[in-house]
């Protein structure tokens, strides 16, 4: 008599050559083995977002922009976090405050995430000059960088923002008063876990 094998009978094969949801067995993808996919793999992305504009006036001093704190738990004390940051800058007045910012981790600045420390310029991650005439003048700020935490434990990372000479600038949003000719813009810090 022929037997016939399905897959539903006794015996758990992948006959499609495609490995379903079906196909695994409750529990059978751990933390563990996720892990151990190979070095270059994302293993988790975690984001967040700031929908509204925060003005700051800055004399040289770096203030933090809470809203984009974003937190991670890496899977692994070799895995490597990559740091994204995407936003809008504009002068809030007459002359450019010449924004900037640098990445933090745990309230405290990244090391080698910043311009070389022999300079007398500021040390900072990214900078634009969001224009010295315009309140709508808004550009976009962007900057990455790639860090190894080496720990397990909840990590923390941000940015802090920088200005020049006490000029006023926005975050999120065009200068001036509010109306249809500005902006509101989305910012958004991104931490993707790379396997290492």
């Amino acid at each position: 008599m022929a037997v016939t094998i399905d897959g539903t009978t006794g015996v758990s094969l992948v006959q499609d050559g495609v490995v379903a949801t079906a196909d695994l067995a409750d529990g059978a993808v751990t933390a563990a083995k996720i892990g151990s996919l190979p070095a270059g793999s994302v293993l988790q992305v975690v984001q967040s977002a700031m929908t509204d504009g925060v003005g700051f006036t800055l004399n040289n001093t770096f203030s933090t922009v809470t809203a984009l704190n974003t937190a991670i738990t890496p899977s692994s004390t070799n895995s490597k976090i990559l740091v994204r940051v995407f936003l809008y800058v504009c002068a809030d007045g007459g002359t450019s405050p010449y924004p900037a910012f640098r990445f933090i981790k745990g309230g405290s600045p990244i090391s080698g995430a910043t311009g070389s420390t022999t300079s007398s310029r500021r040390q900072v991650t990214g900078s634009v000059d969001p224009g010295v005439s315009s309140n709508i003048a808004i550009q976009p700020l962007y900057g990455e960088f790639l860090d190894s935490p080496n720990t397990t434990s909840e990590t923390t990372y941000g940015i802090q923002v920088i200005g020049y000479d006490n000029r006023t600038f926005n975050v999120g949003a065009t200068g001036g008063s509010d109306g249809s000719s500005g902006s509101v813009t989305l910012q958004a810090m991104t931490l993707m876990e790379i396997a290492g």
